[in-house]
């Protein structure tokens, strides 16, 4: 997470915490995306 438009947003800590509420918010987006970008 050191792409500039990122870190505009601020630290890795701040993101997860507050703009997508929390580890197992962020952790669940995470998979989403990745269904998405690897789906058959």
């Amino acid at each position: 997470m050191k792409v500039d438009p990122l870190k505009n947003y601020g630290t890795q800590v701040y993101i997860i915490k507050n703009i997508f509420g929390g580890r197992e918010k962020y952790l669940a987006a995470v998979r989403e995306l990745q269904n998405e970008i690897y789906v058959a």
